[in-house]
């Protein structure tokens, strides 16, 4: 029985292995702003659930836009996104705050 090490290098050096490495990732909303540790905990159970061949990290769907200034009601969700409070929009002119209130145009 391949490990899950043989099995990942085997396709990444374009070679045949016993089957193709599967893992998976999703949110878990519930524990996005809980802090590094409960995420590390979650994504570790996560793992050892299902046993994947390997881990891909999943940040919270909103990092890039809060990197650029988005704001975010973390307690109102819709979908795998936090309702959107404010985000910075670019123009011609630079850019602007806008509320969730104003109207883009």
């Amino acid at each position: 029985m391949w490990t899950k090490k043989e099995r990942f290098e085997a396709v990444l050096n374009h070679e045949l292995a016993d089957r193709p490495p599967v893992s998976a990732w999703r949110h878990f909303t519930e524990n996005e702003h809980s802090g590094t540790d409960l995420f590390v905990e979650t994504m570790l159970k996560w793992q050892n659930t299902y046993d994947w061949d390997y881990v891909k990290l999943q940040p919270r769907a909103s990092y890039y836009e809060e990197a650029w200034g988005g704001q975010f009601d973390y307690n109102d969700y819709e979908g795998v996104l936090p309702k959107v409070v404010s985000c910075l929009v670019f123009t011609l002119s630079g850019p602007v705050t806008r509320s969730k209130q104003d109207t883009i145009t």
